[in-house]
């Protein structure tokens, strides 16, 4: 139980935490998807500093990427600790600056390339899957990560059209995913930072 009522107040990251207690970040996920339910107490000090609030959704399907199970949904407010990495793409471009990145990132999707990946000096991974007008973004701490996404908490309905690397064509609910000037700033936000924006409303997937 401590491990989990130090999670939800703070902003360090499963990686970071685990540690402090003795134990895998593989073993503290789990713990903390069992009991943080059960501790929502604790958790509602962290939502009353933000708005929105966190709730449980539905397994969304994500061909090329695996099975996202239930997750909580909340809105970040804590002050971001810059992570002081750099990103390439999959095919091995480095981008000089995060800017120069984002217009990596729109030419891509101009030209129809609307799955990307960028990978850190740290091994996270960073992806973007659009439609050209909507786009989810996706924070991986490993390869085996299920990860974290960024949400629309007030959208609704589903788009079509995201297409993969692999040709396949996806649908997704449009609170799973953002209008793509916000996901192209998300990622700005990122690749500069090394965490989503404060107060960004964000899926926790593992």
């Amino acid at each position: 139980m401590l491990l989990v009522t130090a999670y939800w107040p703070t902003n360090l990251t499963l990686r970071q935490l685990a540690p402090l207690f003795g134990v895998s970040k593989s073993t503290a996920g789990p713990v903390i998807n069992h009991l943080g339910p059960l501790l929502e107490a604790a958790h509602s000090v962290r939502r009353a500093r933000c708005t929105g609030a966190a709730r449980s959704v539905p397994p969304l399907g994500v061909a090329g990427v695996g099975s996202l199970p239930a997750r909580a949904r909340h809105t970040r407010c804590e002050k971001v600790q810059p992570v002081i990495e750099s990103w390439v793409f999959a095919d091995d471009t480095a981008p000089p600056s995060p800017a120069a990145a984002i217009e990596l990132l729109r030419d891509r999707i101009n030209a129809g390339q609307l799955e990307t990946w960028l990978t850190s000096s740290s091994g996270r991974s960073l992806v973007l899957i659009s439609n050209t007008e909507r786009a989810m973004v996706m924070l991986l701490d490993s390869e085996d990560d299920s990860g974290d996404h960024a949400v629309d908490p007030g959208a609704s309905g589903t788009s079509k059209g995201f297409v993969l690397a692999n040709g396949q064509h996806d649908e997704y609910p449009d609170e799973d995913t953002l209008p793509l000037a916000e996901a192209l700033q998300v990622v700005h936000y990122i690749l500069t930072s090394g965490a989503p924006p404060p107060c960004a409303a964000w899926s926790i997937d593992r």
